[in-house]
This record gives C-alpha cells, sequence and structure tokens, in this order.
C-alpha cells in the first residue's frame, strides 16, 4: 500500500472523489519528491474526476478549477512540475503540463496522435474525380448551396470528410450516394468500404437504413463487390478482446474506405484506437450531429472536429473545382487551416415542414435562444407540447393512457417485424436512472400501466436493452430487443445486422427493461412520440446538448414534462468537454 498524504483526509471528506480518484491520488503523491505529496495527491484527484466528468484534461485556469484547488489549500500550483511527477510533454512523467492543461500521460499521447492522424489524412493531396462521375455528384440546379452535393464532393476529393447534420437533414441519404460514388470511382481496384458505429443499436440502424435507400435489387454491382458485410460496432471492426484490440498500427485494418456513423458518440481513447488502426492510404468519412451528447467516456472528438470557424469552410482551389463540376453558391472563406475543405454540415431538413415545432424547437436549443425556446413550448404546436406535471398521481394518470394506447398489441403479436414497428411509436426518456422520475421507476409505472406482474419476469411484450457486450451472441450495449411467444416458445428478439434474430431469454447477457431509456442511451434511435420527463428535483446533467439529443429523437411527436424554467436553465447550461484537440486541429 502506499503512504497517505496529509491531504487525502481533505479529499475523502469533500463527497467529490470517487475510491478511484483517491487511489491514483495515494499512488501519484508516493512517487513525488519530497514535500511535494500533497500537492501531487491533489492535482491527481482534481486531474481523475476531471477525466470521470468527460474532460480529457484538467483545465488550471479555469474559474471553478481554481476555487476547487483553493478549498483543498492548494495554491502553489505553479510549483507543480518541481514535484517529480508532472512534467512537460515529452518528460515521460505521469501528469503532463501543456500551457494550463493537466494530463493524465496516456491522454496527452492519444490527443497528440489523433491529431496527427487526422492531420495527416487533410494534409493528404486531393484527388482527382472522374469526369463522369462529377454529374452525378451536383445534380442540383439553381443558385442555393446543395449541402449533400458538397459532402460527397469532399469525401471523394479527400481522405477525411466530416458529414455533421441535425435531424432530417439527409445523413443517411448522403452516405449512400458517397457509397455509391466511391465504388464507381474506383471499380475493379479491389476496393474495401467498411462500415461502423461506437455501438451496436447504431450499428444496426446504420445497416437498416442503408437497406432502405438501397432496396433490394437497386444496389450497383460495383458497391456489392466493394461493401462486403453490415455496419459492425467500432470495437467488434477493431476485434477487442480481452488482452486488446487485434488491429492497431502494425496490424492495420483491411480496407480502403471506412465510413463510421454516430461519431458524436466517440470518446478519446477509441477514437484513438480507431486512427492508429487505419492503413495509410484509406479514407475516412465521419458522420453525425455536432449538437448532440458527446461519449459518455472523456473526449468530445465530433465536436472538436466541428468548430464554428472550420464547419462549411472551403478554399479557393476546392471551390474553384466545385464550381467547375457545378456545384451552386460555394465561396472560398478565409485562411485555409488544416481542416478547411474537410468539414460539411448539412443544413436543410427533409424529414419536418416549415411550420413544425419540433425543427423550430431544435434550432433555437442549438442556437442556445433560452427565452424563445421555452415560449415555443408554452404556445405548443401539433408536433410539440409541455405539460407540467407535479406529483406521482398527476405522473401515472399523464402516461399511462399514452403507454396503453401504444403499446396494447405488443404483447399479443407474433411477429417480430410488427412488434418492433409498435414498440418504435412511443419511448419515454429521462436525464437520469434514479429517483421518483429516473428510467427505473418510469420501466416500472409502465409495466404497472400494462397490467404486467412485477411477479412475471418474463412475457410476451417486454422489451429489455442489453447493458453488456456478449461477442459470442452478436447482442452489445444498447441493443433492444422484444420479448414474443413464437410456437409456443419464449423468444426475445433483436434486429441484427442480417436481419431479425432470436435467443432464449436464458442466454441473454445482462438487461434490463426499456419502455424508459436514458437520454444517453436513446443516442442512435429514433421514435414516433417522444416523451422527455424531467425530474422535479435539480437536475446537474440536464443540459443544452441533453435536451437536444432527447428532442431530435423524436419524428413525428414530442411531449415535455416538466417547466419552461428547467427548458430556460437547460439551454443555458451547455455542456463543457475541455481538451487541447480544437486547438491542435486549427493551429496553422
Amino acid at each position: 500500500m502506499f503512504a497517505s498524504p496529509a491531504i487525502l483526509p481533505r479529499l475523502a471528506a469533500s463527497t467529490l472523489f470517487s475510491e478511484a480518484d483517491l487511489y491514483q491520488a495515494r499512488f501519484a503523491a508516493s512517487l513525488a519528491r519530497e514535500g511535494h505529496a500533497n500537492l501531487v495527491a491533489g492535482l491527481t484527484a482534481l486531474v481523475s474526476l476531471a477525466v470521470r466528468e468527460g474532460h480529457v484534461c484538467l483545465h488550471l485556469g479555469d474559474e471553478g478549477v481554481r476555487e476547487r484547488l483553493a478549498a483543498l489549500g492548494l495554491d502553489g500550483t505553479h510549483a507543480c512540475q518541481l514535484t517529480g511527477v508532472v512534467g512537460a510533454p515529452g518528460s515521460g512523467l505521469p501528469l503532463i503540463l501543456d500551457g494550463e492543461r493537466l494530463y493524465f500521460s496516456r491522454f496527452f499521447r492519444d490527443e497528440e496522435a489523433l491529431a496527427r492522424a487526422f492531420m495527416r489524412l487533410a494534409g493528404a493531396p486531393p484527388r482527382d474525380i472522374p469526369a463522369d462521375l462529377l454529374p452525378d455528384i451536383f445534380k442540383t440546379k439553381g443558385d442555393e448551396t446543395d449541402w449533400q452535393d458538397v459532402a460527397c464532393f469532399a469525401a471523394l476529393r479527400s481522405r477525411l470528410c466530416v458529414i455533421s447534420g441535425g435531424p432530417g437533414t439527409g445523413k443517411t441519404t448522403t452516405v449512400a450516394r458517397i457509397l455509391a460514388l466511391a465504388s464507381r470511382m474506383h471499380t475493379g481496384a479491389n476496393f474495401r468500404i467498411r462500415l461502423a458505429a461506437p455501438t451496436g443499436k447504431a450499428a444496426s440502424r446504420m445497416t437498416e437504413a442503408l437497406a432502405e435507400a438501397f432496396p433490394e435489387g437497386s444496389q450497383l454491382p460495383e458497391l456489392n463487390a466493394c461493401l462486403a458485410q453490415g455496419a459492425q460496432t467500432v470495437h467488434r471492426l477493431l476485434g477487442w478482446s480481452s488482452g486488446g484490440f487485434r488491429h492497431c498500427q502494425g496490424n492495420p485494418l483491411p480496407l480502403d474506405m471506412l465510413v463510421v456513423d454516430e461519431a458524436s458518440m466517440l470518446d478519446l481513447e477509441l477514437a484513438a484506437r480507431l486512427m492508429d488502426a487505419l492503413p495509410d492510404e484509406a479514407s475516412l468519412v465521419l458522420l453525425g450531429d455536432r449538437n448532440q451528447l458527446a461519449s459518455v467516456e472523456a473526449g468530445a472528438v465530433l465536436a472538436n472536429l466541428c468548430r464554428e470557424d472550420i464547419v462549411n469552410a472551403f478554399s479557393p482551389d476546392f471551390t474553384a473545382y466545385a464550381a467547375k463540376a457545378g456545384a451552386q453558391g460555394l465561396t472560398a472563406t478565409g485562411i485555409p487551416v488544416p481542416l478547411t475543405d474537410h468539414v460539411v454540415e448539412l443544413k436543410k431538413s427533409w424529414r419536418f415542414g416549415q411550420h413544425s415545432g419540433i425543427a423550430a424547437l431544435s434550432t433555437l436549443i442549438r442556437d442556445g435562444q433560452a427565452q424563445m425556446a421555452g415560449e415555443l413550448l408554452v404556445e405548443g404546436r401539433t408536433d410539440l407540447e409541455m405539460l407540467p406535471c407535479t406529483g406521482q398521481a398527476n405522473l401515472t394518470a399523464t402516461l399511462t393512457p399514452l403507454l396503453r394506447e401504444a403499446f396494447r398489441g405488443l404483447g399479443g403479436t407474433t411477429d417480430p417485424t410488427r412488434a418492433f414497428e409498435i414498440f418504435g411509436t412511443l419511448r419515454l426518456l429521462s436525464p437520469v436512472r434514479k429517483g421518483p422520475r429516473g428510467t427505473e421507476a418510469l420501466n416500472r409505472l409502465a409495466r404497472e400501466a400494462l397490467h404486467e406482474s412485477a411477479s412475471n419476469y418474463w412475457y410476451p411484450g417486454r422489451p429489455v436493452m442489453i447493458l453488456e457486450n456478449d461477442y459470442n451472441l452478436g447482442l452489445f450495449n444498447g441493443d433492444v430487443g422484444i420479448a414474443l411467444h413464437v410456437e409456443g416458445t419464449l423468444r426475445v428478439f433483436f434486429a441484427g445486422t442480417e436481419g431479425l434474430e432470436s435467443h432464449s431469454p436464458a442466454r441473454l447477457p445482462r438487461h434490463e427493461t426499456c419502455y424508459a431509456m436514458t437520454v444517453h442511451k436513446s443516442q442512435g434511435s429514433e421514435f414516433g412520440h417522444t416523451v422527455l420527463i424531467l425530474p422535479e428535483e435539480p437536475c446537474p446533467v440536464l443540459g443544452r446538448e441533453l435536451l437536444y439529443t432527447a428532442l431530435t429523437r423524436a419524428k413525428k411527436r414530442f411531449t415535455l414534462l416538466g417547466t419552461a424554467e428547467q427548458v430556460k436553465d437547460a439551454i443555458e447550461s451547455p455542456a463543457r468537454r475541455d481538451s487541447g484537440l480544437g486547438e491542435m486541429l486549427t493551429s496553422t
């Protein structure tokens, strides 16, 4: 065991720190030079806490961080590089200080490696696109820029393309076009395309969406030759096992183009391992919505790639080539930086009409217009409503008819496809798992509303969410299944990459009922009617990105059980993820 520094009781008494934070603090203090153990322990505990909160590093210049340091009696951080534990980049010490950012060394290495990898891709010479493909890229006539066309052009022209877009802006349509055009561009070249997403649910949805984009018989023979399988999780693509990833720098992935959907869920470490395994000459296309919640783990890679000064910023060479090919309305912007030409944001929503409340509210949330967003919710629209709902009795009275109307036929059908259609019509979302309005309580409420006995663990129509990966069964954290009686046997059906598949309930990995799920778990999904239930007590995790993510899960109707004041507070609390990646990627 390590000798405990004198500051440890104060750290433990603060209630901020977990046992893991305190363990790391003790260990780091044991490496410190004489007289510096308290400073090292305090800084290490704060870095560990920052990582748990989603940051890649601890920003010593932040006012909140300075207040925490002062509360711990640590005001001598200027001396931290005298401790023998904190060093400059390249020092090889456990903690790295880069400017005012303090990192665990592995996070700093990952951030530097990721920045280099993105810079390498962005710096590769642009490709010449065959003349016969250009008319199929820029199809839109008129003066208005078609950002889907621009995204296709950028993805074919360069080895890095980041495509961001809100709900209904056509990300799937765009990637389907990119895949078809890329396969034609490389006909006869043994061009290998692979698809991936951070979660099994997002990978399945990507496969389903592309199947809809290419109805049976319409997929090009060239694309069939390039695309040998559906989407996989990033972990499965990299060959995860208990010993680490099979694919890495020394054993790169066998592919020429990689397309990753729901990239907002990529954390720093997973993105770094993915880039390690990308072959030197391969292309990368990242898709996502930069305004959604970031990954659960540390980092916000997509947001770092999509800084405001980079989105839809193009060089004179790019705009001239695009205009010659038929692009409308593109102009060169500012002084080029490394990611100029590589980040495209889709702007037009094809899902919602001009009077859609969901579309209007998502824009107001995204732009931080708290007052107007609250007013819109109070006013309401045909697809948007807010219901102030206080007390458990009112909550039950509000949700019970919605649940019964949506799910009345779920347990009676024996057709898995129909069961998933029914289940997709409604979902309850909450920011939290615990408490009177957390997902655990909401799932109990739903079960009681549907008259399912608590003593009967398995029953026809029970929806479940997988909570851990099982590579033998091909089930992953976040996958949703429905229990159905088929030929006298209860089976749990899941949407797999090759279609629906079923498993015995007894074989499932850890799981839970999921009439309700957290907003984080809902990422990558869409539902006909989404109901967001806000806790009545203060909720620290409720912020702008969470509210936006919950809203944009709704395809037809969104209901908020909460107050305009809660909405205003959430919009005025945008998430912050401390990291140096954004600066590394935009420096000239």
